[in-house]
Order: structure tokens, then C-alpha cells, then sequence
């Protein structure tokens, strides 16, 4: 299936490992050329190499987008490199986890202002009217994906932890871990939403516009 995206432009945050990473290949494989994001210079130069295998293109841009003006300088690189930019999406954002009682202002603000507020200045500085509802006639489709656990080097970090605190195997790790996600059929990949990414910003997909999707592997919600 033939996805038109061959010779777009998209620029990826949090492109250095997991699931941006996967974002990334998975775009790259379709024929997008990519801007990676991060600020770890040696794992963001692993997934330009992993891209130039694909035979498409990459760019590195290290940088915190926690800082004010840290958008408006990427989108500058991007024009740069590429002349234009035709997929944004944004994926930086590892939260500290912890208590909600030990975690500090410093703790949620740190995290707000990469997860919520450089995504704010992002969408602002690529697109100036990339909101839903101005999207509809300005032709840009603006969409959410929400995925559950993901096998990344996180989430095993996560299981490895737990290993070393409780004795218990990995398997049994493993279940819990399943459980506290109200029992999805597996754990998630990060080719399972690099697919759904990949697919979600291809002409295949001209009518999901303003929609979130949870990608959970069937969670059920406890009532």
C-alpha cells in the first residue's frame, strides 16, 4: 500500500530510543526524510544511521526543548536542512516518576515544561494555525495517539527495578505489570505505534482529523 510519503518532510522529537525512535524509522521506511530530536548526540547519531539504511535522510538537532526559545530555533534548523516540513510530531517527555506526596514543584514543573509546553511552542512555531478546529480549512489534520506500555529501554529499566526490590522473576514482573494496565493483551512495541504514526499522517488517513487514539492493546478500565 502505497502511503504518499515518500520525499515529506517530518521532524520527530524525542528521536533518540524507544518509541520516537520507532516513530522515526518507521517514517523513514515509508520515504520521509526525518529530523531527529534529542539531546543525547551519540543515540540520536545511531538513529540517523539507522534512517540512512533505509535510504532516506537525517538531520540532528541536540537540543532541550524545555528552553523558551528552543522551538523557534528547531523549526529554523529544519528549514535549514529540508526547505520545508510537512509532519511534526511530537513525542519528548519522560516524567519523573515517584509518590505523589515526595514529588517536588520542581519534580512537575520540569515535566510540564517539556511534555506540554514545548509541544505548545512546537505546534505554534511549524504551524500557526495547526489547531483542530482551524486545521479543518487550513488543510493541516492535527491527531492524538495515546499508547499504554511500551517495551523501551524505560519500561525495562521499570521491570529490572522491580526484579532487584521484590526477588521476584521476570515473568512474574512481567504479569504485574500487565495488571497495573488493567490486562492489554501484550505489551506494546514501538513499531506498533511507529505504524500507527506512519499511517495516521499518510493521505490513507484524509478523513482523522481531531482524534485521539489509545493505543492499549484492549485495556479495560476499571469501573
Amino acid at each position: 500500500m502505497d502511503l504518499g510519503l515518500r520525499g515529506k518532510t517530518a521532524l520527530v522529537t524525542g528521536s533518540s530510543r524507544g518509541i520516537g525512535r520507532g516513530i522515526a524509522l518507521a517514517l523513514a521506511g515509508e520515504g520521509c526524510d526525518v529530523m531527529l530530536v534529542g539531546r543525547d548526540r551519540a543515540a540520536l547519531d545511531e538513529s540517523a544511521a539507522a534512517i540512512g539504511e533505509c535510504g532516506s535522510r537525517a538531520a540532528i538537532a541536540v537540543i532541550d526543548l524545555r528552553e523558551k526559545d528552543a522551538a523557534t530555533k528547531l523549526i529554523e534548523q529544519v528549514k535549514r536542512e529540508f526547505g520545508m516540513l510537512d509532519i511534526l510530531v511530537n513525542n519528548a517527555g519522560a516524567t519523573k516518576r515517584g509518590d505523589f506526596l515526595a514529588l517536588t514543584d520542581a519534580d512537575w514543573e520540569d515535566g510540564y515544561a517539556l511534555k506540554f509546553f514545548a509541544h505548545v511552542r512546537l505546534a505554534r512555531a511549524a504551524f500557526a494555525k495547526c489547531l483542530a478546529d482551524r486545521g479543518k480549512t487550513d488543510g493541516v489534520r492535527v491527531n492524538c495517539i495515546h499508547p499504554s506500555i511500551v517495551e523501551t529501554d524505560r519500561t525495562r529499566r521499570r521491570i529490572k527495578a522491580e526484579i532487584e526490590r521484590t526477588g521476584a522473576t521476570e515473568q512474574k514482573i512481567r504479569e504485574q505489570l500487565l495488571r497495573e494496565f488493567n490486562n492489554p493483551i501484550r505489551v506494546g512495541t514501538v513499531e506498533d505505534v511507529g505504524s500507527l504514526v506512519v499511517f495516521a499522517v499518510s493521505s490513507r488517513a484524509s478523513w482523522l482529523h481531531g482524534a485521539t487514539i489509545d493505543l492499549d492493546g484492549g485495556e479495560i478500565p476499571v469501573l
